[in-house]
C-alpha cells in the first residue's frame, strides 16, 4: 500500500521511487532533510549518485509534501520493513532479494497484480490499466490550472521559482484520499 500511495500522492516515478531513502522522509523535522514546508514531506533526488536513472524531463531535487493519509502509510510500513545493514533504502525487497533496495521490476509487479486482481489490467488495452505512468498522469491532472506547482513537484522547476508555502496549501487542499475510511 505505500508503494502505491507514495506514486499516486508525490506523481514520483518507478526509479525515483526506487532512489528514495530514509533519510529522504521527513516527518515534520525529525529526519536529516528539512523541507520548506510546515509539514512533512519526501525528497525526490536528482542526479549524483543514486542507484536507478531519473526520469529525462527531471532536472531538479523536489522536495514534495505529504498529507496525512500517505504519512499513516509511510510509518507503518517504516515499521515493519526489514532492517538490513547493507542499504539505507526505504522501499525493500520482501521476497527473492529480502532486504535489498526494492527494484523497478518489483514496482511494476506490484501495481500489475493490483490490477489484475481489481479487473484493471489487460494485455490487450495497456492505456486501460493500472500502472504507475497512469498514476502519474492522474496526479498530473490534479494541478492542470497550477502549471508552476505540477512543474515543481514533477522536478522540472527549482525550488527558488515558486512560492513554496503557496504550492504547500495548494498541494493539501488539492491531493485525494485513496481510502474511503483511513489506511
Amino acid at each position: 500500500m505505500a508503494v502505491v500511495a507514495t506514486i499516486s500522492k508525490t506523481g514520483i516515478g518507478i526509479g525515483e521511487l526506487c532512489n528514495v531513502d530514509m533519510g529522504d522522509i521527513d516527518f515534520a523535522s525529525d529526519s536529516g532533510i528539512t523541507t520548506p514546508f510546515a509539514g512533512p514531506g519526501i525528497r525526490v533526488r536528482y542526479g549524483g549518485d543514486i542507484p536507478y536513472n531519473n526520469r529525462r524531463e527531471r532536472s531538479h531535487e523536489t522536495v514534495v509534501p505529504i498529507d496525512t493519509e500517505l504519512e499513516v502509510l509511510l510509518r507503518r510500513w517504516i515499521a515493519i520493513r526489514p532492517d538490513p545493514d547493507q542499504t539505507d533504502a526505504l522501499f525493500l525487497e520482501t521476497k527473492g532479494n529480502w532486504g535489498n533496495r526494492i527494484q523497478p521490476s518489483t514496482v511494476r509487479y506490484i501495481f500489475e497484480k493490483i490490477g489484475r486482481e481489481n479487473g484493471c489490467y489487460s494485455q490487450n488495452d495497456q492505456l486501460e490499466n493500472f500502472t504507475p505512468v497512469a498514476l502519474r498522469y492522474f496526479f498530473e491532472e490534479r494541478f492542470q490550472g497550477r502549471p508552476q506547482h505540477r512543474d515543481y513537484i514533477l522536478g522540472r522547476l527549482d525550488r527558488s521559482e515558486i512560492d513554496l508555502s503557496t504550492l504547500e496549501n495548494d498541494y493539501r487542499a488539492s491531493i485525494f484520499r485513496l481510502f474511503s475510511d483511513g489506511p
